[in-house]
């Protein structure tokens, strides 16, 4: 993730809830780029003046689980920040091999657009499964204790339920994934920024939008690369 809410905004921040129709943007931001053509964008509905509190892109395989997740913090035009991460997850999240034109097929896209961001009386002051949470904090190099380093790291509302942490399991976990590898006790919790939010999650997977495609040639052009990638497929086998 990147960014906080601590800018000052001169646009107003305006909830949204995920739709399919935002998911449905992010692979026909995906597509082109995997075919090297340009990106068409072409009845999808998404309002370029609305700016939300942030956005996060997941695409997860049927056949080989999460391919990756990023997003943002920051304030964000909505349709810029879904067309930004969408390939920003499929490419340059450093945990997954970058997602392949044969994989499509298999693909879902998860969309959170994220709402409601307050910062927490303390480290605690946040529900897991109800709250997403972003840590941050300044500490010293360990190699240099003349030095400091600022550390940041997000959780979505979904994460801490999904791998069963409570509070300080997932406050633990959340400074790993910042990068820290000092002491995580009760003084670096004292020291923390923690702000909590929520956020509307949709999914829709790559065959839901072949259906679900905005003009009959679009249709068309979805069921063809399905259809090649099968081809191409079987033929490797």
């Amino acid at each position: 993730a990147s960014g906080g809410w601590m800018e000052a905004e001169s646009s107003p921040l305006t909830t949204v809830h995920a739709t399919k129709e935002l998911c449905s943007l992010c692979f026909r931001v995906l597509l082109p780029r995997l075919h090297g053509t340009d990106t068409e964008l072409e009845g999808v509905a998404v309002d370029a003046q609305v700016k939300v509190a942030g956005v996060f892109v997941a695409w997860r395989s049927a056949s080989s689980g999460d391919r990756g997740c990023m997003g943002t913090t920051r304030p964000v035009w909505l349709g810029r920040g879904l067309s930004e991460y969408a390939l920003k997850s499929a490419f340059n999240d450093r945990r997954f091999e970058p997602i392949a034109l044969d994989e499509v097929p298999g693909l879902t896209c998860k969309v959170s657009v994220l709402h409601s961001p307050e910062p927490c009386q303390d480290v605690w002051d946040w529900e897991p499964g109800v709250h997403g949470v972003r840590i941050s904090f300044v500490a010293s190099r360990r190699w240099c204790a003349c030095r400091s380093k600022p550390y940041s790291a997000t959780f979505l509302p979904e994460v801490a339920v999904k791998h069963a942490l409570n509070r300080e399991a997932a406050l633990r976990r959340l400074t790993r994934k910042a990068g820290y590898t000092g002491r995580c006790d009760a003084a670096l919790f004292d020291r923390m920024k923690t702000t909590r939010f929520r956020a509307s999650s949709e999914e829709l997977s790559y065959d839901e939008f072949v259906r679900a495609s905005p003009s009959e040639a679009g249709r068309r052009r979805c069921e063809r690369d399905a259809a090649e990638k099968l081809r191409r497929f079987v033929a490797a086998k």
